[in-house]
């Protein structure tokens, strides 16, 4: 017999003898298959943490807004250009005069506890409006201080809240602790994911906490606090991103006797002040990403000679020049970058200069060297208008021309003629330099290597920054 006839008579037995065990073994096997795959959802599995540590101090009312712009959303969002689109709002209608704007809710929105989120839920705290909620998704803001408002959609952009901190967004708030009063950490989730914040007041106790192994991650930070520390740079990731919405400036007192009045005198100063030659370089008071920067405007390259023959018209010869006395105030953070400047104008102008460092900014300073955080609307009223006084305006600018295209700028409703009235201020304002805007600052990300980072791009992003109070409802 052959071998092949002696293998198959060999199976055909087996397989006749255990067939019964056979076919239940397959129908077994399918049965579990069916299980598997009907459990896998509820099957617990192991939840990735991510521990952050973030620097400030905060209240339960008024968490970080990173935190909450991943917990909730508002009506409104901010692009990267500074406008505005809708987000919980489907739409919005502005009335003819400015004054009225009615939005209008997406369908279907629910709160993070399963209930529907409708315009009774909505509670703001804004001075000068009165609030019609026309049924479950249509609301009317009624501006009531007689005049229309541009930016108020900007406003919209806060993230709402119930009560106990439950949002409209993926992640849920799960634990906040506090002492005193001020939060120390809070926990947020979503699905197999969980993120828990750590609140530190400074940065030397936030990269403590780091070196302990208590966080894996320092977020959005002005300074890096390992750049000089090599051994760490072995084990640590450091990210690093320009933030096109703050600004570091020589900001001129106008109220000081050397500056009032005496715009060669600036024009001088910034004529003798290196800047950067790449793109972090920062030429006006709107932020470089906005849809109303204006990019043309006078440029102070570093120019000793325009700056000498300046300085000595506004003070009449070169010995009055030789002879002024310049006082920069400035934080421990910006010492580097004073003594740079320090050093550019005694060589142009052979005068003295001397450096302050201050913990908090004082109104009788004569030369600032800060940052600044630019608004999102290219409306900053608030920042340079004459009405304005300590700490809004804090360079006591009065200027009516600057005035004038300040009010027009937050009134106008068209968005193109607005834009021509901030084109306009923008390069007035450069004109008359009562700040001397020198670059966009780097933004740091300090990052443990092996840290769980398919979540960092999300964890990373850059929130919205207003930061008007939301009532929570009941």
């Amino acid at each position: 017999m052959k071998k092949t006839q002696i293998w198959a008579w060999y199976i055909s037995t087996f397989f006749k003898k255990h067939k019964r065990l056979m076919v239940a073994g397959i129908l077994l096997g399918i049965l579990i298959s069916v299980c598997f795959i009907w459990l896998l959802p509820i099957i617990p599995r192991p939840v990735k943490t991510n521990r952050i540590g973030l620097i400030g101090q905060y209240n339960k009312n008024q968490l970080p807004l990173t935190i909450r712009n991943k917990v909730s959303q508002g009506l409104t969002a901010t692009m990267e250009d500074g406008s505005v689109a809708p987000l919980l709002a489907e739409k919005w209608d502005v009335s003819d005069n400015g004054q009225e704007y009615t939005f209008y809710l997406r369908d279907n929105l629910y709160w993070q506890d399963g209930t529907a989120l409708t315009t009774k839920d909505l509670e703001y705290n804004f001075s000068d409006l009165d609030i019609e909620k026309k049924d479950d998704e249509t609301i009317l803001f009624r501006l009531t201080s007689g005049k229309s408002f541009a930016p108020f959609p900007v406003l919209l952009t806060t993230p709402i809240f119930k009560k106990n901190l439950i949002g409209t967004g993926d992640y849920v708030i799960k634990q906040v602790k506090e002492n005193g009063g001020i939060v120390k950490s809070v926990n947020i989730e979503k699905n197999d994911e969980k993120i828990i914040y750590k609140i530190y007041p400074t940065l030397s106790m936030a990269k403590m906490a780091f070196l302990m192994g208590e966080i894996d991650v320092i977020q959005n930070i002005s300074t890096n606090p390992f750049e000089y520390e090599t051994e760490w740079q072995q084990t640590t990731d450091i990210i690093s991103k320009q933030e096109n919405n703050i600004h570091i400036g020589l900001f001129f007192n106008l109220e000081n006797d050397l500056f009032k009045d005496n715009k060669a005198l600036r024009q001088a100063l910034a004529y003798a002040t290196r800047k950067p030659k790449d793109e972090s370089r920062a030429t006006g008071p709107i932020a470089r990403t906005s849809w109303a920067y204006n990019l043309d405007v006078k440029i102070y390259d570093f120019e000793p000679k325009r700056a000498n023959e300046l300085a000595e018209k506004s003070l009449g010869n070169i010995e009055k020049v030789r002879a002024m006395q310049l006082k920069i105030s400035t934080t421990n953070s910006l010492l580097s970058l004073a003594e740079e400047i320090k050093r550019d104008w005694e060589e142009v102008f052979g005068c003295n200069v001397e450096i302050e460092v201050i913990n908090t900014i004082q109104p009788d300073y004569q030369i600032l060297l800060t940052a600044q955080e630019i608004p999102e609307d290219p409306d900053q009223y608030a920042l340079w208008h004459s009405t304005q006084s300590w700490p809004g305006n804090i360079i006591n600018l009065k200027n009516l021309r600057i005035d004038k295209l300040l009010e027009d700028g937050r009134t106008e409703i068209d968005t193109k003629v607005r834009k021509d009235y901030y084109f306009e201020f923008q390069k007035y304002f450069v004109e008359e330099v009562p700040v001397l805007f020198l670059y966009y600052p780097n933004y740091y990300t300090i990052v443990r290597k092996n840290t769980v980072k398919n979540v960092l791009i999300d964890i990373l992003q850059k929130g919205r920054r207003m930061s008007q109070s939301v009532e929570t409802t009941e």
